[in-house]
C-alpha cells in the first residue's frame, strides 16, 4: 500500500541546499576568515578569544562528524548491520552542526540554516523507502 508519494525533488531540493550552505562556510572558514564581511558580518560581538573558542570547537564537532563517518564505514562492511544512506549520515551530521552552531553562536541562523534541510529532508527519505 503507498502512504505518501514523496516526489523526489524535495529530497534533492534539500541534499541541494545542505551542499551550497556547507559549501558557502567552507569558503568563508577558509579563505575568507579574516575579512570584515566573516569577523564584523558573520561573528560580529565576539571577542578574539570568543571567536577562537567557536572556531575550535566547531573544529572539534566536524573531527567528531569524520570519527563517526570512518566508523560507519567500518561497521558497513559488517552485513549483518543494516546499511545507512550517505544522505542521511550527512543530513545527520548537519542536523547536529546546526544546533550546536546555533548555542555556541547564541543565534538561530546556524539552525535555519544547516539543521532544517535535514528536519525536512530525513522524514521524506524514511517515508521515500517505505512506501511499498
Amino acid at each position: 500500500m503507498k502512504f505518501l508519494s514523496i516526489p523526489k525533488y524535495w529530497i534533492n531540493f534539500c541534499l541541494v541546499w545542505a551542499v551550497v550552505v556547507h559549501l558557502f562556510f567552507l569558503v568563508a572558514e577558509m579563505f575568507f576568515w579574516q575579512t570584515s564581511f566573516v569577523q564584523e558580518t558573520l561573528l560580529g560581538g565576539f571577542t578574539i578569544a570568543q571567536k577562537a573558542e567557536i572556531l575550535a570547537h566547531n573544529v572539534g564537532l566536524y573531527n567528531g562528524f569524520l570519527s563517526a563517518g570512518a566508523l560507519w564505514g567500518l561497521l558497513a562492511m559488517n552485513p549483518k548491520i543494516p546499511k545507512v544512506k550517505p544522505a542521511v549520515f550527512i543530513l545527520v551530521c548537519a542536523f547536529i552542526a546546526g544546533i550546536y552552531g546555533s548555542i555556541s553562536l547564541g543565534r538561530p541562523t546556524a539552525f535555519l540554516l544547516q539543521s532544517l534541510p535535514s528536519i525536512i529532508a530525513l522524514p521524506l527519505i524514511w517515508l521515500d523507502n517505505h512506501e511499498g
